[in-house]
């Protein structure tokens, strides 16, 4: 059970009785010897055309969680047995709730790695997030007087060994 303010907040699941989604992608991907490169766009338009709850009717709203723009670009540099890798991706504002009370910040991600093959082992390092750029997820709750949130993925960097055919 949650809290919004005074207000009781449950979950549950319903069909909305009529909704529309129009959008589309473009992806361009461009491959060498040595350069593995992609850009993608993406572009989303939602709406609850007829939703209504026992108490609410969400006709006109957005669907949450859904994006109107996304975008990305990224390459895979190859030198030898090393592997340089960076990515860039984007992700516009969106509603969090179904009500379309709380909208997300846009978010911009940058992603590095660098990686070593031999035969049919490689090890790589990366950093997920590299400015650690972070924005709140989802519509903030107040439980027993704590205000909750879920954010973004922080920054995050590792190192993996992989063993196959590459």
């Amino acid at each position: 059970m949650q809290t919004r303010g005074t207000e009781l907040v449950s979950t549950g699941t319903f069909n909305a009785g009529e909704s529309a989604v129009y959008g589309g992608e473009l992806e361009l991907s461009w491959k060498t010897d040595t350069w593995d490169t992609y850009v993608a766009l993406g572009y989303s338009k939602t709406e609850f055309d007829e939703f209504t709850t026992n108490t609410t009717d969400f006709s006109g709203n957005e669907f949450p969680n859904a994006p109107h723009v996304t975008a990305a670009a990224g390459g895979f540099y190859s030198h030898g047995n090393w592997v340089y890798g960076a990515e860039i991706s984007y992700r516009d504002g969106y509603f969090a709730s179904i009500d379309n009370a709380f909208e997300t910040d846009s978010l911009t991600v940058v992603d590095l790695s660098l990686a070593y093959r031999f035969r049919d082992i490689a090890i790589r390092g990366f950093v997920n997030n590299v400015f650690d750029k972070s924005v709140l997820v989802n519509e903030p709750s107040v439980i027993e007087g704590q205000t909750l949130g879920t954010y973004s993925e922080p920054r995050a960097y590792g190192v993996e060994l992989r063993y196959g055919f590459f």
